[in-house]
């Protein structure tokens, strides 16, 4: 092989390596800038320990633990079941941005939502994720070794105390409600009351200048009301007819005489009906 073509297959093979070498960094940058874009995830799991953030293989990240007070963590998971941002889940969402984490996963909809719109984070949902799982079914051994137990033995002893004061605290919201209900229907029934009294203030002024003496003998609004609505006229007041409504006979008597001499105006039936 001459020197020249020997230095033409040299420089070839060359160019090759430098091109496939060239593609390959190419592909590597490609690689990591989705990565980047992408962003690490992140699963945000409450427990009853406090919430922790575990890596997309399972392994735990980052930590924020609860008070170890039955009483204080009741107070942050009912807080947190209701899709309410605590300040250790704030904690722990500084604490994995500060390592890189972009996305957090969630297994609650509504947690998700909010965390997303008021930390301004991207956030999804996967419901009973596989992380979770696991971490639930080993939660005795991570809550020792995290020294927020000292023997897996306490745990359940841990859960029923935890799981009283939510049903406390569900029982006190709960009667809190009944409280506000009763208050509501009172005050209602006083509005009812008010504005019955002002309906038949303006049923007496009407009916009043056709019989004004009946205003004087029937204080109760409900059989005076049911005597302008079956009698009509005063002619219409007889023994017989007021009988019918349960009033003393004295006060039959009175209101049947001060229909004959009524200084009242005289009324169509059309006015009556």
């Amino acid at each position: 092989m001459s020197r020249h073509h020997f230095f033409l297959v040299s420089l070839k093979i060359h160019l090759s390596y430098r091109h496939e070498r060239k593609t390959l960094l190419a592909k590597q940058a490609l690689i990591s800038l989705c990565i980047a874009v992408k962003g690490l995830k992140a699963f945000i799991i409450p427990s009853i320990i406090g919430i922790l953030g575990f890596g997309e293989e399972g392994e735990l990240i980052e930590k924020v633990l609860f008070p170890k007070d039955p009483g204080e963590i009741a107070k942050r998971l009912k807080r947190i079941n209701s899709g309410e941002i605590i300040a250790e889940l704030e904690t722990l969402i500084k604490k994995l941005r500060d390592k890189g984490y972009e996305i957090f996963v969630f297994e609650d909809s509504d947690l998700a939502k909010n965390v997303r719109e008021r930390l301004e984070v991207a956030s999804e949902v996967e419901t009973q994720s596989s992380i979770g799982e696991a971490f639930r079914e080993n939660l005795e051994e991570y809550a020792v070794k995290m020294q927020f137990l000292k023997s897996p033995s306490e745990l359940p002893k841990l859960i029923h105390e935890v799981s009283m004061e939510i049903s406390r605290m569900s029982v006190r919201k709960a009667a809190e409600r009944r409280d506000f209900l009763v208050v509501q229907a009172v005050e209602a029934l006083d509005d009812l009351d008010k504005t019955l009294n002002l309906f038949a203030g303006r049923m007496r002024e009407w009916y009043g200048l056709h019989f004004p003496e009946l205003t004087r003998l029937i204080n109760n609004h409900e059989v005076y009301a049911r005597l302008v609505h079956d009698l009509g006229k005063r002619e219409n007041f007889s023994d017989e007819n007021l009988g019918k409504y349960g009033l003393p006979k004295r006060k039959i008597n009175q209101v049947i005489k001060a229909a004959q001499t009524s200084m009242g105006a005289d009324l169509y039936d059309v006015d009556i009906e």
